[in-house]
């Protein structure tokens, strides 16, 4: 166990309590100017989703967070969609068939059939170029909204159960 890096022995993903190394990481690379912003505390905090949760109840005492979950719960189906690879595989894989199955009898009475090929294979790497050109910002875009949205999510459920938890010991009294 001592061989391990201290960073890897200090982690555990079940209390979700962030290492020290992570706390240093975050504390090196995030500029002065971020380090000034109001949640970078419950960033480098031993329990950030915690605190962060915390912080936007203490902020906004009078919101519905159980609302706002159900209103995230709606949007889930849509983020969960925003991907295109699966269509845009489904069209170039469409395209190449019915490109390599034109009869090569009918290829080979304008050009030889190896040319036709070649010209295939190139249009086609052509086009997967352009199309990744075009959609990959946008693929950048759907991982990093389906990422937040995702993030989201987690604290919300943390608020709600934080808050049941609060009204049941309350309630107890």
């Amino acid at each position: 166990m001592r061989s391990l890096p201290r960073a890897l022995r200090e982690s555990n993903p079940l209390t979700s309590k962030d290492t020290e190394f992570s706390k240093i990481l975050w504390r090196e690379i995030i500029s002065e100017g971020d380090k000034k912003n109001e949640h970078y505390q419950d960033l480098i905090s031993d329990y950030h989703v915690h605190s962060f949760s915390k912080s936007l109840e203490d902020q906004f005492p009078d919101v519905d967070f159980e609302k706002i979950k159900q209103l995230h719960n709606l949007r889930k189906g849509m983020v969960s969609r925003l991907g295109m690879k699966r269509e845009a595989g489904i069209i170039l894989a469409a395209a190449t068939i019915v490109l390599k199955s034109i009869p090569q009898s009918v290829v080979s009475r304008v050009i030889k059939y190896e040319t036709f090929e070649l010209i295939i294979f190139i249009l086609t790497c052509a086009v997967i170029v352009y199309l990744s050109l075009i959609f990959l910002p946008l693929f950048a875009k759907f991982r990093e909204a389906r990422r937040v949205h995702g993030f989201a999510g987690y604290v919300l459920v943390y608020i709600c159960i934080r808050n049941r938890n609060e009204e049941r010991g309350q309630s107890s009294m």
